[in-house]
């Protein structure tokens, strides 16, 4: 008997979210009966499960479907839980740790917006260079924005999973396309980006136009390579574009 797919809010692991409400779920497998006979979750402020924030006990009406608990949670901080789970044939499990961590949730936000004029018909890069004055653990970043936006630390996407090689990164871009793209090196050619500061589609650039795309981590150029389409999509978040080349022969 095994527990896998534990979530909180359906999300594993999941971090910088509100969390108005916790709801745990999870899924057995390998077990010799059919039926769950109880479940208990634990919550704790660290790792090792010593120091207790909830205990369910050993609750045979538990739901692995859906079982909400009602947590006085922080604001910026990391929680753990596991779930201990047994069977109708007297077998037991225990998951591995999971956590989550909250965001800012109603702590206030201190700052000023950052943005270009409205008028302006493209949209803005902001860049700051952050020094520590010691040795870093851990970070977060905080961002609070309107309409799509793309996060980079040292040229890396923030959006990405964490702990992910060069290769697998390398992997990822390949897989779903061209994130930066440079200035055409003939006038024939067009620069194209989905998030170009200085190009917009439709007005600079079109499908058809061959393009010079590189993206700048890796140093991974491709000269003259065809845009054949570009899907234009809209949400509550605002306009998305996603570009789509003609495959090298």
């Amino acid at each position: 008997m095994k527990i896998y797919h534990a979530q909180v809010n359906h999300l594993e692991n999941p971090m910088g979210f509100r969390m108005e409400r916790t709801v745990f779920s999870w899924k057995v497998k390998d077990a010799e009966g059919k039926k769950q006979s109880y479940a208990r979750i634990r919550v704790a402020s660290d790792a090792a499960m010593e120091h207790l924030l909830f205990d369910s006990g050993e609750d045979d009406k538990a739901s692995s479907l859906f079982y909400p608990v009602k947590l006085d949670l922080e604001p910026r901080t990391r929680y753990y839980w596991n779930v201990e789970a047994g069977s109708d044939a007297g077998e037991t499990a225990v998951s591995e740790v999971q956590f989550f961590e909250t965001g800012k949730r109603n702590e206030a936000w201190t700052g000023k917006w950052i943005s270009c004029d409205s008028k302006e018909n493209r949209h803005p890069y902001f860049e700051k260079e952050i020094v520590p004055a010691k040795e870093v653990a851990k970070a977060r970043l905080y961002v609070c924005g309107l309409g799509l936006y793309e996060v980079y630390v040292d040229e890396r996407n923030t959006a990405q999973e964490e702990d992910v090689t060069d290769a697998e990164y390398l992997e990822i871009l390949k897989s779903s396309g061209a994130e930066h793209l440079v200035q055409p090196k003939t006038a024939s050619e067009s620069a194209i980006a989905a998030f170009s500061t200085q190009y917009q589609y439709n007005k600079d650039y079109f499908v058809g136009d061959y393009v010079t795309m590189e993206q700048k981590r890796f140093g991974l150029i491709q000269p003259r390579i065809q845009l054949i389409g570009m899907v234009e999509s809209f949400d509550q978040n605002g306009r998305s574009l996603t570009p789509t080349f003609k495959e090298m022969e």
